[in-house]
């Protein structure tokens, strides 16, 4: 049997981005949920920022999976989404979050984790 090593994100590396992520929405003045799982989709950390929706938790938590499930930020699934309608049946997986706001984590050009945000605008 073969095996891989697959660098994942730590605690340690997942607060360093909350902190940062945390700074950035209290700049923007918004309240929102952070959520931060491993290279394999596990929950590593989560936030939410008084005044975020309830909602928000379980957003936030499915956006990071997404990224870490297909490799790929959540606004390029909304993109490719937009652009290819037909694909819309992938939705019916309730975890897939083909909303922006979902970014990989990564190192040494490999996604070792996710940061989903729920609670702004995507721009935001």
């Amino acid at each position: 049997m073969s095996t891989r090593s697959q660098p994942t994100v730590t605690l340690a590396g997942a607060t360093s981005v909350l902190v940062v992520a945390i700074e950035q929405a209290l700049d923007l003045g918004v309240a929102v949920v952070l959520s931060i799982v491993d290279a394999a989709g596990n929950q590593v950390a989560m936030k939410r920022m008084d005044g975020a929706p309830l909602l928000s938790l379980s957003v936030a938590a499915d956006k990071a999976w997404t990224v870490t499930a297909f490799g790929q930020s959540t606004r390029w699934w909304a993109d490719l989404l937009a652009d290819d309608p037909a694909l819309g049946a992938l939705g019916n997986n309730t975890r897939l979050m083909p909303i922006p706001g979902g970014v990989p984590l990564v190192a040494d050009d490999l996604v070792v984790g996710a940061l989903g945000v729920s609670g702004a605008t995507p721009e935001q």
